[in-house]
């Protein structure tokens, strides 16, 4: 009986392993953001009297583009991607590090 129970006892402590550890680290996004600006002004004057009349009239025109390049962070998603993870139970997160320019941060 006693060889019974400790041969159930190690295949118990053989069968059991810690889940796998999964690092998630902040996810980022950037993208590029064009901007396209056409102004037009016209103006008119005139005016009309018993010896003469006259009259002036003026048109601008603006046109410009801008571009710029827009970062965040997608730190809610990134929460719901851990908080699945957690809620499985099949995995432990383990904290992620950035990396820079190929340097560990």
């Amino acid at each position: 009986m006693r060889a019974w129970i400790g041969m159930m006892a190690l295949t118990c402590a053989f069968s059991v392993q810690a889940a796998p550890k999964v690092a998630v680290t902040d996810l980022a996004y950037q993208e590029r953001v064009e901007q396209y600006i056409h102004i037009v002004s016209a103006q008119s004057n005139h005016s009309q009297s018993y010896y003469g009349a006259s009259g002036s009239s003026s048109y601008n025109e603006i046109e410009a583009t801008s571009s710029y390049i827009e970062q965040g962070e997608l730190r809610k998603f990134t929460g719901d991607i851990k908080g699945e993870i957690l809620r499985t139970g099949m995995f432990q997160l383990d904290p992620g590090h950035a990396l820079h320019f190929g340097v560990q941060g």
